[in-house]
């Protein structure tokens, strides 16, 4: 076996002596040294993957939580780093429930139990940039639909499907087609 290669249990790895020397694990050789008599094989064992993903730093986790994405998937936290790099932190999961391979990328939506009150939040489509890494705006529109005019806001956190604002009042209209047509240009501009 050479380094990368994928290795199954009980698979013949090396010849020691004239004689078979076994895999005991299901991985892929990370590292392969035979030109000593003493050689080793160095293998990332595939049958215990971690979903290695960012939090962000404010989030209140410790090592051992668990978080139940449906009946069958859950997610517990096994390390969490304690260095920041752009408001977030390395964390890594065992996922229990759920089968996953080596280089397969994922997404979870993970319920922290963490609950934000007291927030103005539109539609996430409803928020755009004109220019990339710029500030985000919506078009505010009365009742009717009518154009009242472009505010400059800030964004925080989101769900995906709406997004809290800051720089808005309770009660306003937003044009949520004009902000889909902005995002289209801007992601079309690339």
């Amino acid at each position: 076996m050479n380094a990368f290669d994928e290795i199954q249990e009980g698979e013949i790895i090396a010849y020691v002596a004239g004689k078979p020397l076994y895999s005991p694990i299901n991985g892929i050789v990370l590292e392969a040294n035979v030109s000593q008599a003493n050689g080793y094989y160095k293998v990332l064992y595939l049958d215990n993957l971690l979903f290695k993903t960012s939090l962000p730093a404010h989030l209140a986790v410790n090592i051992g939580d668990k978080f139940y994405l449906d009946k069958e998937v859950s997610l517990e936290l096994i390390f969490l780093s304690n260095i920041i790099t752009d408001a977030v932190r390395e964390a890594y999961f065992r996922i229990q429930g759920k089968d996953i391979f080596y280089g397969q990328h994922l997404s979870f939506d993970v319920p922290t139990g963490v609950e934000h009150t007291s927030i103005l939040a539109t539609r996430r489509e409803a928020v755009y940039q004109k220019n990339k890494g710029g500030p985000y705006y919506i078009r505010r529109v009365d009742a009717n639909g009518k154009v009242i005019g472009e505010i400059k806001v800030d964004v925080g956190i989101t769900d995906g499907k709406m997004i809290s604002v800051s720089g808005v009042q309770e009660g306003w209209y937003c044009d949520l087609g004009y902000g889909r047509l902005r995002n289209a240009e801007l992601e079309g501009a690339q």
